[in-house]
């Protein structure tokens, strides 16, 4: 009778003696019908059954399987560690296995980043940020990211709103009407000169941004530490050449190449850094800015409004000709339109942040370090 057409519990006391046989403790070098190599009680535990033609008792091919899947393993292990050996020999250090930000451009451009350790030379940095409601979560993001960082962080916007409640830490409801940017930068500035007269505020620089940016604090604070005098050699003609820059105003953020070398070099509105001096000069509110649009671009129109006042824009990029001042992602050009603008390895700010990207690349900055 052929073991198909037999009862399945008849079956099976007919094969419990052959299946005690072979799951007993193997007797080295034994081994089972039908099988080319030796097999261990592992092996046959973790093997599939089955009972075929006349009541023959065979072994999947699972330990095949197996077997297959670890000369795999093996060949990749070797392949791989043959490409270390060329990487040693080539002095390339090994990429890491491991995505942080989950985009391999952007975990490229961040492990190219060194970031700075704290500087001897302590300086204090204000942090204003400008707003409005309907970016709550934004503001929130730009405090937990990087804002905290900063010696004094202040956040203005078109209401009253606690950004972070262990710290107690609110917007100043400043707001000039609907569209009006340079408007409301001209009120920022004079709150902040108003506090740095009453001495409830201290500074030696500012960043001025609105609530996409990521500014990198270790790698700014380190460059406002080093920075060398104002001179001619170091900073962009403007328009205004019928009079004598004053190099003691520091303005500092990125310029466009194409720019650059024009009569109005602006400074792009991703973020930028103003000197006590500038602040405190009132320069935003003085008449020589009285007529300008309210509602033109913040960038251009705070710009415009400096180099009326004798400011001159520092150039910001390194040794290298890279930009510290980035007005886009990692990802993308450092400059808006350009095709090959990498950013400086002592980069100190992104622009167009936010949400979890953001959240990401601060951790990564950190972690890849």
């Amino acid at each position: 009778m052929k073991p198909s057409m037999m009862p399945s519990g008849k079956l099976q006391l007919l094969l419990l003696p052959v299946l005690a046989l072979l799951l007993a403790p193997p007797i080295a070098g034994w081994k089972s019908p039908g099988l080319k190599d030796e097999v261990s009680l592992k092996d046959l535990e973790t093997a599939s059954w089955k009972v075929a033609g006349e009541g023959n008792i065979i072994i999947e091919e699972s330990l095949a399987e197996s077997a297959a899947a670890s000369n795999v393993a093996a060949t990749t292990a070797k392949r791989k560690e043959r490409e270390r050996e060329r990487d040693r020999e080539r002095n390339v250090e090994p990429p890491t296995d491991e995505a942080c930000t989950g985009d391999q451009k952007v975990d490229e451009v961040l492990r190219q980043v060194s970031l700075a350790p704290a500087h001897a030379k302590k300086l204090v940095l204000a942090c204003a940020i400008y707003t409005y409601q309907g970016n709550r979560q934004k503001l929130v993001e730009t405090y937990a990211t990087w804002g905290k960082g900063c010696d004094h962080f202040l956040a203005y916007s078109d209401e009253q709103f606690i950004i972070d409640k262990a710290s107690s830490i609110k917007t100043t409801k400043l707001h000039s009407g609907k569209g009006q940017v340079f408007g409301t930068s001209r009120l920022i500035h004079k709150d902040l000169a108003d506090k740095l007269d009453a001495g409830t505020l201290d500074f030696d620089f500012v960043t001025v941004s609105g609530d996409d940016a990521l500014f990198i604090l270790p790698n700014l604070r380190s460059y406002l530490s080093t920075l060398t005098p104002l001179t001619r050699n170091n900073s962009f003609k403007t328009g205004h050449h019928d009079s004598e820059p004053d190099f003691d105003y520091e303005y500092i953020g990125g310029i466009d190449p194409s720019n650059g070398h024009s009569d109005f070099p602006w400074v792009g509105g991703a973020g930028y850094v103003l000197n006590r001096k500038v602040v405190s000069s009132r320069l935003l509110n003085s008449t020589l800015c009285q007529q300008q649009s309210m509602d033109e671009n913040e960038d251009v129109a705070v710009s415009r409004c400096l180099f009326k006042s004798r400011v001159v824009p520092r150039d910001s990029r390194d040794a290298e000709g890279h930009h510290r001042f980035c007005r886009s992602k990692p990802q993308k050009p450092c400059v808006l339109g350009g095709t090959n603008e990498a950013p400086s390895k002592h980069v100190v700010l992104w622009h167009y942040m936010e949400g979890p990207f953001r959240d990401r690349v601060s951790k990564c900055l950190h972690e890849l370090m």
